[in-house]
Formats: structure tokens, sequence, C-alpha cells
């Protein structure tokens, strides 16, 4: 068995490769090729081209990497930005279908219209209460004109308001209540006793005026 030759290596040239290694594991490969740029002769040469070539994929491999996250942080960005916008305007349409408006020194009205949900129904009672507490309204009609339909739950939570209303020292009057709500309520058993009813708008608009101005 014969002994394989010893191969002499230069040793400033194995601490730059160590160095072309360690700039490459830094992410620093413009660095790393720069000193790959001289290739040696021989074992040592062939063991640089591979090193080079291993720098080389691995920089493509992270700008690659690189590139498909942002990619994705941008796609994530524009998906929020999407939500936030359906947000905002699931808020508006939901404050536009029961707007509050002041319509006259002290009074304010509310026309409903379509389903009163859970959501619509919490979300204007916030409103109209901070409403009530920004402004010192005295007077609140809440127009059933445009609701066609009324759940016994929706009925109990729309009395509710008219109650938290009394509470913050104003006034609740019911205008526009159609045969099938009145009904609902009736049938319900919810108490409409305490709460003011008129029958138009118009015509509870005038209560407030005149009661306003006794």
């Amino acid at each position: 068995m014969t002994d394989e030759p010893l191969v002499t290596l230069p040793r400033h040239r194995l601490a730059r490769l160590r160095r072309a290694l360690t700039s490459a594991s830094e992410g620093q490969f413009a660095a790393a090729l720069e000193l790959l740029h001289e290739l040696s002769d021989g074992e040592l040469g062939e063991l640089e081209r591979v090193v080079r070539s291993f720098v080389r994929d691995f920089q493509i491999s992270v700008e690659q990497s690189a590139l498909s996250i942002e990619e994705f942080e941008v796609s994530k960005r524009e998906l929020y930005s999407k939500i936030d916008e359906i947000e905002e305007q699931r808020v508006a349409i939901l404050r536009l279908s029961a707007p509050i408006i002041d319509i006259w020194e002290g009074v304010v009205t509310v026309p409903l219209v379509g389903k009163l949900d859970r959501e619509r129904i919490d979300d204007l009672q916030e409103r109209l209460l901070n409403s009530l507490h920004s402004t010192g309204s005295k007077w609140v009609i809440l127009d059933l004109t445009g609701v066609a339909l009324l759940d016994g739950d929706s009925g109990r939570s729309l009395v509710g308001i008219a109650r938290a209303i009394g509470l913050m020292g104003a006034t609740c009057v019911l205008t526009g209540i159609s045969q099938r709500v009145a009904l609902t309520l009736v049938t319900s058993e919810i108490t409409l006793e305490g709460l003011e009813i008129v029958s138009t708008l118009r015509e509870g608009l005038r209560y407030c005026l005149g009661r306003s101005s006794d």
C-alpha cells in the first residue's frame, strides 16, 4: 500500500477562502466573489471554483427568497388595506342607514331604514348617546317609517335605546310605526309605557317644538 502524496496549499490562499465563506454567510456576496476573483491552478484552483459557484448559487437563492418575502409583505399590506377599506365602507353604510340629524335646536332625528339587527342597534345606541352627551339635545325622534319588519329582540333593543335616552336627560319620540311593527311590539309583549309615540315625523317634530316652548 502506497501513501497518497501530500498536497501543500498556500496558507494565504486558504485564509482567503475562509474570508470568502465568512463574507457569504454574512450576506456580503460582492466581497466574497471579489476574494475569489483570481483562481489558483491545480487542486486549490478547483476548490476555489467550487466555492465561487457555491457563493453565486447561494446569492441567487437568498435574493430570490428576499424577493418572495417582499412580494408576500406587499400582498399582505394590500390585503390589510382592502380589509380596512371594506370595513370603512361597511361602517359608512351602517351609519347611513341610521343617520343622526340635527334637525332643530335641541332636537335630533334618526330616520331608520331597513332591517334592525343587533349590530345596527348597538352602533346606533353608542353614536346616539355620545351625540346627546356632546350636544345636550333634549329631544330625539326615532322615525321608523323606513322599517318594514321588526322582530321581538330588535323591538326590545329599540325600546332599550329609548329608555337610555331618558337616562341621558332627553325625551325619545317614536314616529312612523307601521301596522306590522305595531303588531310585532304587541305580540312580543314589549311595553311602550312612558314613551312618546306620534304618527309621523312631521307631527313628531311639531310635538317636540311645542313641548320645548312650554
